[in-house]
């Protein structure tokens, strides 16, 4: 399938938002408020948000309690405790472009 550009430009404003977003996470360790502003998002709408610390904490408690429940379901069948436990290295989060697609690369760093 051949990227249009309608879906180049919604990626590319995913990866916008995402990194707004992870700049109004930063924010929110030290405030209880910021705003998440990105001009031109899609199809030249602007996307505007305030987001509290509070609210902000509320869209993650689901993750971050399926993701300590899959931790623990782990440690479980490990038969291991947390205090067994001297380090934990999370895996990346996803792959590298180029090796996501399968491409190797040369000693160059390019695509061959």
């Amino acid at each position: 399938m051949v990227p249009t550009d309608e879906t180049a430009e919604g990626r590319r404003a995913l990866r916008r938002l995402a990194a707004k977003c992870e700049q109004a996470k930063r924010v929110l360790s030290t405030t209880a408020q910021t705003t998440i502003e990105l001009d031109q998002a899609f199809n030249g709408a602007d996307f505007y948000a305030n987001v509290t610390r509070s609210r902000f904490e509320d869209m993650c408690e689901k993750p971050l309690r399926a993701t300590l429940d899959a931790l623990e379901r782990v440690l479980r069948d490990a038969k291991l405790t947390k205090n067994q436990i001297d380090q934990a290295s999370p895996a990346p989060p996803r792959p590298a472009p180029r090796a996501a697609r399968g491409e190797a690369l040369s000693a160059g760093g390019r695509a061959g």
